[in-house]
């Protein structure tokens, strides 16, 4: 068809894309509908729970990976022990030693002579059975946390059933559930008797009670105490065997944890050489208690306005030493203001207040860096929070810090997380330079700090520039941009012409997220929005659209509106959904009662007017029949 003047209607849904095109006249008004349609597609999330269905396969493909791992490491350790001669060459040899208790082996060998072959069949037990490894960022969402809390309760529960017992280590105890160390009990010792009776009685897996509770759970370095001392035990006995190449070796089989892969952040929006700035970055956590108190407004008559400069900085005071949530009501006191209601955003039910400084302010606490925190530069107060944020385990970063200043083995292996080689050399360069030495106090202290762990959107060379700009005047985000030197705060228009719409990814670089194993070109090269419906609506808008242009030409105009579920998440969705829910039976409800009255069921006024104001059964009866 040959070209003509048209404009493109859009109307662009969770899961549908309406469109219509108008013929245009002369005067750019619609005088005919040449087509019309719609498309409808998956959203890209589980119906039921809103989930996004890329995390049932991404969990999915994690187990199979984690199998695969598993196999590997346990095919990994039976070769090592055969070439340290630990267990035979032989596969059925192999076989006929399954007959034999482990567990009987694994505390038989911490006080008497095993054979290699048995040595060698307590340890790939060990490493088949080799327990959790806790990490510092366990528990960060309340409900990891409260699954963490079990494990650290099931874990402190089975340490002191060891002790109890008096067993050196957790093969030894669970191997008194076996029969084991029943003739060398003390008959006299009537609480170890009881308790070794108990001890039977309690299950060698680690499964869960009716109650949610873990029965049994073993740690790694459970594991770990229990290698090393039956290594020790049997040296004496098979010097020439247990070498200590062959100890490092099987150590590091049964023990190695496998890192996470650093995870590539995107690009700044304004830099785009730069990468977006962690959210433990002292400046990025500024910049959002700025831009939060910069946009609240106080109550003025009948209109709003905003704070002055001394209401703002004595509440930014305050939220600068209170890393958790600061409600509107100590905020509103700080600056001198009266009561908290006069707030916009204490309108909101959900909010509650502004989460204060996580950084700073728990740095700056008397037991951890105190006062000394400010005189920090602010290429070392980087530098000590990415340390803090990136260690995975409370003992590797204790040491760290107890090396500094300066740098260590310890700060090597936590500083091997970062993504970006530039930014590892930049904090090891901070590091080296640290004015503050550490006692083991503030070591213990510091590494119980639990930071932000995930990227803003700003690199640290952009907030370095809006950051000033915030707190010279109370100003909102968009103006602090242009006076920092950018153009607009999200309009990136080049100028530049395209024949058809390119993948949106190529537009919005600075929304996009890395996708360096994606199998689409596009999403490997530009990047993705993480939403999968609106990575999924916008894909729809660009085929039709260029569809469209293949047929009648590029068009005059494009008319889009978007539905508010559209580039909501799932929970915002869930919570959509729940307030039409509520307002659809709250409605139903006023209908029956208005019903009841004889009045024809409409939306004004007599629903509304029982809505905001209550009325009662009387008053709108008398409203009404003075309407008539």
């Amino acid at each position: 068809m040959a070209n003509i003047k048209y404009r493109v209607a859009l109307d662009l849904g969770a899961n549908s894309l309406g469109w219509c095109v108008y013929r245009l006249d002369e005067s750019d008004n619609p005088d005919a509908i040449v087509r019309m349609g719609s498309r409808i597609f998956s959203d890209g999330r589980d119906p039921k729970t809103l989930a996004s269905r890329a995390a049932d396969r991404r969990q999915a493909r994690q187990a199979r990976r984690r199998r695969d791992r598993l196999l590997k490491r346990r095919h990994k350790l039976i070769m090592a022990l055969v070439d340290n001669g630990f267990l035979p060459k032989d596969q059925v040899a192999r076989k006929q030693l399954q007959e034999l208790d482990p567990y009987l082996l694994r505390a038989r060998g911490l006080h008497g002579v095993l054979t290699l072959f048995e040595f060698g069949r307590a340890l790939y037990h060990l490493g088949r059975k080799r327990g959790f490894r806790s990490s510092r960022k366990d528990g960060r969402t309340e409900e990891a946390a409260k699954e963490a809390g079990k494990v650290h309760a099931a874990i402190a529960a089975l340490r002191e059933r060891i002790d109890s017992v008096g067993c050196a280590t957790v093969g030894e105890y669970l191997a008194t559930q076996r029969g084991y160390r029943k003739d060398r009990q003390d008959p006299s010792n009537k609480d170890e008797a009881r308790a070794l009776e108990a001890a039977k009685h309690v299950g060698i897996r680690g499964r869960r009670r009716n109650d949610g509770e873990y029965v049994l759970y073993l740690q790694r370095e459970m594991v770990e105490e229990e290698f090393d001392r039956l290594w020790s035990a049997q040296e004496a006995h098979h010097p020439d065997q247990l070498t200590e190449s062959a100890r490092e070796q099987l150590r590091d089989i049964i023990l190695f944890q496998r890192r996470l892969r650093p995870v590539e952040p995107g690009r700044c929006q304004f830099e785009l050489s730069e990468y977006r700035a962690r959210l433990c970055a002292p400046l990025q956590q500024r910049f959002r208690i700025l831009q939060d108190l910069n946009h609240l407004r106080v109550r003025d008559g009948i209109s709003d306005r905003p704070l002055s400069l001394i209401e703002r900085n004595a509440m930014l005071d305050t939220l600068s030493h209170d890393p958790g949530l600061v409600t509107f009501s100590a905020l509103a006191k700080a600056a001198g203001l009266r009561n908290s209601k006069e707030f916009n955003f204490s309108r909101d039910e959900k909010r509650k207040g502004f989460r204060g400084d996580a950084v700073a302010a728990r740095f700056s606490a008397t037991n951890a860096i105190g006062d000394r925190w400010q005189t920090l530069t602010p290429e070392q107060q980087y530098a000590i929070a990415v340390l803090v944020e990136q260690a995975e385990q409370a003992e590797t970063l204790e040491a760290a810090l107890l090396a500094l200043p300066g740098q260590s083995n310890a700060s090597d292996e936590i500083l091997k997380g970062t993504f970006d080689e530039s930014e590892r050399h930049f904090i090891s360069d901070a590091l080296r330079t640290f004015p503050i030495k550490f006692d083991a106090t503030q070591a213990r202290t510091i590494a119980s700090f639990n930071l932000p762990d995930d990227y803003g959107s700003l690199s640290l060379k952009a907030l370095s520039k809006i950051v000033p700009e915030l707190e010279r005047d109370v100003i909102n985000y968009d103006e602090a941009v242009r006076r920092a030197g950018y153009q607009h705060h999200s309009r990136f228009y080049t100028g530049e012409i395209f024949k058809q719409l390119p993948y949106y990814g190529k537009l919005l670089v600075g929304y996009t997220s890395p996708q360096p194993t994606a199998r689409d070109d596009d999403e490997r090269r530009f990047g993705k929005i993480p939403n999968p419906t609106v990575h999924i609506g916008l894909n729809q808008v660009r085929q039709l659209v260029n569809a469209l242009i293949k047929r009648y030409g590029h068009p005059y105009q494009i008319i889009i509106e978007l539905t508010r579920e559209f580039g909501a998440s799932g929970d915002r969705r869930r919570e959509i959904s729940k307030r039409q829910a509520e307002a659809q039976h709250r409605n139903e409800r006023y209908d029956e009662e208005l019903t009841k009255l004889g009045v024809r069921v409409n939306r004004e006024p007599p629903r509304v007017s029982w809505r905001l104001f209550g009325l009662s059964h009387a008053a709108i009866a008398t409203g009404l029949a003075r309407c008539r």
